[in-house]
């Protein structure tokens, strides 16, 4: 019977050995961590207004622009 690898195996798998290949398929992890961000601040903003949720959503569409400034160097 085969053991089973375990969920930390896999995932060190898929990010480390895969990463190219789901880049070319989905883009770069960084930028979509960006969107993620700003996303999840929007999310936050939309149930309970807090001027600091802003904030940091201008602060991560800041850093998006700088990531893909840098990037194009």
């Amino acid at each position: 019977m085969k053991k089973k690898e375990s969920i930390l195996k896999r995932a060190d798998e898929i990010i480390h050995n895969r990463s190219e290949e789901k880049e070319r398929k989905y883009g770069p992890f960084s930028e979509d961590m960006y969107a993620a961000l700003v996303a999840l601040k929007l999310s936050r903003h939309s149930y309970n207004y807090r001027e600091d949720n802003l904030l940091d959503c201008v602060a991560y569409l800041g850093g998006l622009d700088n990531y893909i400034k840098e990037k194009k160097k």
